[in-house]
């Protein structure tokens, strides 16, 4: 079975419905994802009920309502943090710190699928520096969509720094 997901994947984008994909989540896909693998582990087939999915159902694509429960980002343990992606494998990390956007681009879907702004505690971010330079990455990509808009940048920016005097990590992101 393969499943696909991400903040380009939505309901109505008919580029993703791949014969090759049994099945899509689109918006915060924690909980999506949690729900469709633990149907799939009892039936051995992707549900077509779980809320932020879209399937293929008698020769169908269906999508299901959005999954509309936010994600706390500091309830869930960075999977770097975890030990869940080998260190060394790629170069450079993937981190969120933030979800959600306060602006409207009408091409962009962030801000439609993640509601409110939230963010990582700062500490968090900095815990995800440290791992960063212990491990011998050479660059961290923040994923936000607008990094920039944190209330402390300027803080968060001189830790960093601070941690960072070699530049060793290369950071890279967006900004608004």
């Amino acid at each position: 079975i393969i499943l696909a997901g991400g903040p380009e994947v939505t309901p109505d984008n008919e580029l993703l419905r791949h014969p090759a994909i049994d099945g899509y989540a689109y918006g915060e896909g924690e909980l999506t994802l949690r729900l469709l693998l633990e149907a799939i582990f009892k039936t051995e087939r992707v549900p077509h009920d779980v809320p932020g999915t879209l399937a293929m159902r008698n020769g169908v694509w269906q999508a299901q309502p959005p999954q509309t429960q936010a994600l706390d980002l500091n309830a869930v343990r960075s999977p770097y943090l975890m030990g869940l992606v080998p260190p060394g494998r790629w170069q450079e990390m993937h981190v969120e710190t933030m979800r959600g956007c306060p602006f409207s681009c009408r091409y962009c879907y962030y801000n439609k699928q993640c509601g409110d702004v939230r963010f990582l505690r700062q500490e968090a971010v900095l815990d995800l520096v440290r791992y960063g330079l212990n491990h011998g990455y050479s660059g961290m990509f923040l994923l936000d969509p607008s990094f920039n808009i944190r209330p402390d940048l300027a803080e968060l920016l001189t830790k960093i720094a601070a941690l960072n005097p070699e530049r060793r990590l290369k950071l890279a992101t967006e900004l608004r």
